[in-house]
């Protein structure tokens, strides 16, 4: 059956063999796990602390506006060092896409202008409504104006690429009549990334990984065991933390129900 078929690839790859992408369940797993693989590189360690504003006309809904953001994946703060393996958040050419995995291969100071004139997802309408403040508060402090940012290898690529900051929005709107108006609007401006030798099941959807570890003793919701075994490409770069059972293969019932109707009918 599918489980004996998959149980092949239990503890194949021991997690933590470099170049495998851990996957797991629940995000506190994910957090404990890249910062245990971050520490574990003895080289210098850079801080990238994001800016958070918001335009609203009403006090009481520019905070309600800001604490959505908490809820963004680009992180308040981000940690790297060269070695780090990453994801992008955000789509950033046809090429650079949300999902694509890197490894920042080491760090350039520039100069803040260059920062502000190369931030993405600034549309005209709220450009002026964006400070940009990043690179002033992530600018160095000896007044020289310059701030450092991560050079990233993605996978596929030769060259090394710049990652500068991108300004992720949350939108409000407010409709009169059949006209639709901009009522309130907050922004994240950071380096569009985060840590990933380790992902969710929920982030990992639509991606394909050639070596993947998979942690599923955990597994909470419905349909998460197949999301989680189909990221991989082939047997030999899956391996399974623990063997899976019929516990773990949870399924929703509206769409058991659906099939069971289909069954039914195609009978008939």
């Amino acid at each position: 059956n599918a489980s004996d078929f998959f149980n092949t690839c239990a503890n194949k790859a021991p997690i933590g063999k470099e170049g495998w992408v851990v996957l797991f369940s629940r995000n506190a797993d994910v957090d404990i796990y890249n910062q245990e693989k971050l520490k574990a590189i003895e080289k210098p360690e850079y801080s990238f602390n994001a800016v958070d504003y918001a335009k609203s006309g009403n006090p009481r809904d520019r905070a309600a506006m800001l604490n959505i953001l908490k809820n963004l994946l680009v992180p308040p703060k981000l940690q790297l060092k060269e070695g780090s393996q990453v994801l992008l958040l955000v789509n950033l050419s046809l090429h650079l896409v949300n999902g694509t995995q890197g490894v920042v291969v080491g760090f350039e100071e520039v100069d803040i202008g260059e920062i502000r004139e190369n931030t993405t997802g600034l549309t005209a309408k709220n450009k002026d409504l964006c400070e940009r403040g990043w690179a002033r508060v992530n600018s160095k402090v000896d007044g020289s104006k310059k701030v450092t940012i991560p050079l990233v290898l993605w996978n596929g690529s030769t060259t090394p690429t710049r990652v500068y900051t991108h300004a992720c929005s949350v939108e409000m709107h407010a409709f009169a009549g059949e006209l639709e108006e901009l009522k309130d609007i907050a922004f994240r401006e950071q380096i569009p990334m985060k840590l990933a030798w380790a992902l969710t099941i929920h982030k990992s959807q639509g991606m394909s990984l050639k070596k993947m570890h998979a942690s599923l003793d955990t597994v909470f919701a419905n349909g998460q065991l197949y999301v989680a075994l189909s990221r991989a490409t082939c047997l030999e770069g899956l391996s399974l933390q623990n063997p899976i059972n019929a516990r773990l293969a949870m399924q929703s019932q509206a769409v058991i129900d659906f099939y069971q109707r289909l069954e039914t009918q195609t009978k008939q």
